[in-house]
């Protein structure tokens, strides 16, 4: 029976563990998605299921000690993305306000 409880008490530690490194995720998710950079997201989500704990707690700080700084973030996680071969085709910003524009004016004369 102590054993048992032992068992479920490292079961419990372990949740919460992990529930604390899904909040990383998705401050780092929402990062990109305020500084408008989602296209990023998808890639992230892949990252972040191949990612140990380490290296995303890592991402997290660096991201939150250069808030102000959304290249560096991309920096970031480019980097991680060609480490751990993660595909990704990022748009610049011009083509991403490109097709923004478009759509705007294909919706304008409906």
């Amino acid at each position: 029976m102590e054993n048992y409880l032992k068992n479920q008490l490292n079961l419990l530690k372990s949740d919460v563990i992990k529930a604390g490194y899904r909040s990383y995720e998705s401050d780092i998710l929402n990062y990109f998605e305020e500084k408008n950079l989602r296209q990023y997201k998808e890639p992230l989500k892949k990252l972040f299921v191949i990612l140990p704990d380490n290296s995303l707690v890592s991402i997290y700080k660096k991201i939150k000690k250069n808030y102000n700084k959304p290249s560096f973030a991309e920096h970031i996680v480019i980097d991680y993305f060609i480490k751990y071969n993660i595909s990704y085709s990022l748009k610049t910003r011009s083509e991403n306000r490109k097709k923004e524009d478009k759509s705007f004016f294909s919706m304008s004369y409906i």
